[in-house]
């Protein structure tokens, strides 16, 4: 997480006004920059238009010079832009750790994204993505992925190959389920899955050995797993406005849960063992719920 807050940190130090041009701030004989923020729809055209150019054989030396440059860029910033597809020349920026694309109209992601590997923090949120290529799996180093706000119905399996993915925003989408593979994420600390459709979870989501918090309200979620018990780390629980009727006596397990948040379960019974969760500070659930939680503590 510490070299999440960093990245975020470089995100917002580096990013570089375009007021001078983004011609002349890739100059070959300015110090080299790290970072791009392209600012409109004209100069988020001019910027890949010119590396195309720079690709074609008997390319100018300006060209040239411009496609070597743009491949010690580190962050790319074009959210908010509108555009309709990211171009395949993206791939060029091989040194790509930062790319924040959300707030466009993307229905899909060039392959050449997922070549990036030395992507750690990818934003898509707020596009028109129905699918997410199996090829997300290739971007080993990714730390931070938000997909949130776009129409995907599914995950691929191979999601489960993010082995440093901390943080993982998916809200706002149509996800009947996650994937099985979703274990294999052994850095996650933070997963958020509000305002899906999920029906089901998989008890490989108790796989998850540094999750700290778990974000799955406005769900059509009935039961969580027995598995959710493994959860040890996990300090923050929100599962209000589902459907849930019960919840597993392994819930006992969350050891270091600190607040739990059921509201909008009306017909939801808690077991006797949720009053045992040693370090349970807050909870927030309905009167017909807190009757039976209160009544099992006194037994």
């Amino acid at each position: 997480m510490k070299k999440i807050f960093f990245l975020f940190s470089l995100a917002i130090n580096l990013f570089h006004s375009a007021r001078t041009g983004i011609e002349s701030n890739l100059s070959p004989t300015r110090k080299p920059i790290e970072s791009v923020w392209l600012r409109s729809k004209d100069q988020f055209r001019a910027f890949f238009d010119k590396i195309k150019r720079g690709t074609e054989p008997g390319a100018n030396e300006e060209d040239a010079a411009y496609l070597e440059a743009v491949k010690k860029i580190k962050l790319l910033k074009c959210f908010d832009l509108k555009v309709g597809k990211l171009p395949k020349e993206i791939g060029e920026l091989s040194s790509l750790q930062i790319l924040l694309a959300g707030g466009n109209e993307l229905t899909e992601i060039p392959k050449e994204v997922f070549q990036l590997t030395t992507l750690t923090w990818l934003t898509l949120r707020e596009n028109n993505l129905t699918s997410l290529p199996r090829d997300i799996g290739n971007l080993a180093q990714l730390e931070k992925l938000e997909l949130y706000s776009n129409k995907l119905d599914v995950l691929p399996d191979e999601i489960g190959k993010l082995g440093k993915l901390g943080v993982f925003t998916v809200n706002g989408n149509k996800l009947t389920t996650l994937p099985t593979t979703i274990d294999g994420l052994t850095s996650l600390e933070e997963l958020l899955v509000c305002s899906n459709q999920l029906e089901w979870l998989p008890p490989q989501i108790g796989g998850l050995p540094k999750l700290k918090k778990l974000m799955l309200n406005k769900n059509y979620l009935k039961a969580v797993p027995f598995e959710i018990g493994n959860l040890s780390t996990l300090e923050v629980l929100y599962i209000q406005d589902n459907k849930l009727t019960a919840l597993p006596p392994t819930i006992q397990g969350l050891s270091s849960l600190q607040r739990m948040y059921l509201t909008g379960n009306p017909n939801l019974a808690l077991p006797p063992e949720a009053a045992m969760i040693p370090n349970l500070r807050k909870q927030e659930i309905d009167e017909s719920t807190l009757k039976i939680f209160n009544s099992s503590k006194e037994g």
